[in-house]
């Protein structure tokens, strides 16, 4: 085996590496290009609004129950 044959076989065995690991970190959501990260769920800002009315109708209940 040349120089040339064993470093493309490492190469091939560093690639096929990186994307054992890619998968392993970020759940199966690995592309070609190494992976992708999962990121936070983003919500509309609609939805934090309706999250934080009902939120406030929570706290208004509790703080009614103490004053009785």
């Amino acid at each position: 085996m040349s120089i040339e044959q064993i470093i493309k076989a490492l190469d091939v065995e560093i690639s096929r590496l990186q994307q054992a690991k890619s998968l392993l970190n970020y759940g199966g959501a690995a592309t070609a290009s190494g992976g992708v990260k999962k990121g936070l769920r983003i919500m509309t800002a609609a939805t934090r609004a309706k999250i934080a009315a009902a939120q406030r109708r929570r706290w208004a209940r509790v703080k009614a129950q103490k004053k009785k």
